[in-house]
């Protein structure tokens, strides 16, 4: 029902001052009146709802009939209606008029030529009245917050840009950092010379100085190389494009620097793209992204190449081979888990329930 309009019109059309809430009240009331009892006099609510619309006018917009109609040209039957012709429509606009001026004589005659019953005329009159109440107090109330919250999207960062960002903090924190250290420690401990003598026991060696930065790079890749190595392994595939140019069959490797070391430097940083897709697909299977048909193919070819070497390097290798490659087995294990988030967003995706007839994205939301 149009109540908005009779809101706009009185607080827009006529003065302020003047459109009080109890004109306002009277002409929702009027109109709900007509609803209320057209289904015993004319057959249908809408067109009664419409006349006693049009009526309601006069006394909002303080103008006289023939005006307002020359501006909302109505069909014949409502004209006629509204000039009081005697037809049902018009007894109905009569006996509500009387009800509001508490006219109850006029009201009698009308209900009798109406074959109207006394108690349900009350009835539908105190039911507009109450209803009007109730839209006067809906329309003035400030606006509330969406009901249903659990649509709206919540703030968060997306897992495309964390897991990069924390593979890079870990890189930072392992290489740069920790070389840096050992580098610094070295240079306050040569005291200047242009060499300087490590040891332990009967093994000793002499590093100069221009080779601080590298012997302490290879020293902690000693050291911390193969938890990088199995967190950072899809990294390889940069160390096989950079070498298939160059060195290939062998892999390529900076002068003066460990493969350890190397790949302690290097990885990290040539995983960056796997970490973040590994992020779409967290993204996807917790909903926050719509899912791509072709990324989820990547992902799960990705998933079970992975699960395919994992064991294929179980047979392959001996006991103490795998004894001795503990990263390899980890690395491989991790990703496999990782890229496994593509095939369980599909699974997801495929046996997600529907929306039953009439039920919205909202009401699964919620449910």
């Amino acid at each position: 029902m149009p109540t908005a309009v009779f809101w706009d019109i009185s607080s827009c059309s006529a003065p302020a001052a003047r459109t009080t809430p109890s004109r306002r009240r009277l002409a929702l009331s009027r109109t709900r009146s007509g609803e209320l009892l057209a289904p015993a006099l004319t057959g249908g609510p809408a067109p009664m709802y419409l006349l006693s619309t049009v009526s309601a006018l006069e006394s909002l917009l303080e103008a006289p009939m023939h005006r307002i109609l020359e501006s909302l040209p109505p069909r014949a039957e409502m004209k006629s209606a509204l000039a009081g012709d005697g037809s049902p429509a018009a007894g109905t606009l009569e006996l509500v008029r009387s009800l509001e001026a508490c006219d109850w004589n006029e009201c009698q005659q009308i209900q009798r030529r109406l074959g109207l019953c006394e108690n349900a005329i009350a009835a539908n009159y105190v039911e507009s009245l109450r209803w009007a109440s109730t839209m006067i107090k809906a329309l003035a109330a400030p606006q509330k917050a969406p009901r249903y919250t659990a649509c709206v999207p919540k703030p968060r960062i997306s897992f495309p840009v964390l897991l990069p960002l924390l593979s890079l903090t870990l890189w930072l924190v392992l290489v740069p950092t920790q070389t840096g250290y050992v580098y610094f420690r070295l240079v306050q401990l040569s005291h200047g010379s242009t060499q300087m003598e490590l040891g332990s026991g009967d093994f000793t060696i002499f590093v100069p100085r221009n080779r601080f930065l590298v012997w302490s790079l290879n020293g902690i890749a000693m050291r911390e190389a193969p938890l990088i190595e199995a967190i950072d392994i899809p990294g390889t595939l940069g160390d096989i494009l950079i070498s298939l140019p160059t060195t290939w069959p062998d892999t390529w490797c900076p002068a003066n620097l460990s493969f350890d070391a190397w790949r302690f430097l290097s990885w990290p940083l040539f995983c960056l793209p796997a970490w973040w897709f590994v992020g779409r697909g967290l993204d996807t299977l917790l909903g926050w992204r719509r899912p791509r048909w072709w990324t989820l193919l990547a992902g799960s070819l990705l998933s079970t190449g992975f699960l395919i070497l994992l064991f294929g390097i179980r047979f392959v290798e001996s006991a103490q081979e795998r004894a001795s490659d503990t990263w390899i087995w980890f690395g491989l294990a991790l990703w496999t888990l990782l890229f496994a988030t593509f095939p369980a967003a599909w699974l997801r995706r495929t046996f997600a329930r529907k929306p039953a007839p009439g039920e919205t994205p909202a009401d699964l939301a919620v449910s």
